[in-house]
């Protein structure tokens, strides 16, 4: 059995759900002026689509790890960022609320004091 050559275009047209509106998005301007000419001559090529049965299927399942992969990277990159912006952030305030609590215990110190000298 010969294998015919992949044409990738039509790869990609299956792969994002075929044609809309005439267009197959993603792949801009040029691509979609010239679906119509090409898909008729490229339906008539013998064995084509029992090839692409088969691989499509494989790269949308590539499509769908690569897609995981890459949400898994990107939550754990932001999950980094967010605890060292708030490592950054929160340094400042806990040194600020240590001189606060230590104010307020100097306050009631004084407090006291003036209570006892009063009396």
């Amino acid at each position: 059995m010969e294998l015919s050559p992949i044409d990738e275009d039509l790869i990609w047209e299956e792969v994002c759900g075929g044609q809309k509106k005439n267009r197959v998005y993603g792949k801009g301007a040029f691509f979609s002026s010239s679906i119509k000419s090409r898909t008729t001559s490229a339906n008539s090529v013998s064995g084509r689509a029992s090839i692409n049965q088969n691989f499509v299927p494989d790269l949308r399942e590539q499509i769908h790890n690569l897609n995981e992969e890459l949400f898994q990277r990107v939550t754990q990159q932001t999950d980094e960022r967010i605890s060292k912006l708030l490592d950054t952030r929160l340094a400042p305030l806990e040194k600020t609320q240590k001189k606060l609590e230590k104010l307020e215990r100097a306050i009631r110190k004084a407090k006291k004091e003036k209570l006892k000298q009063k009396r």
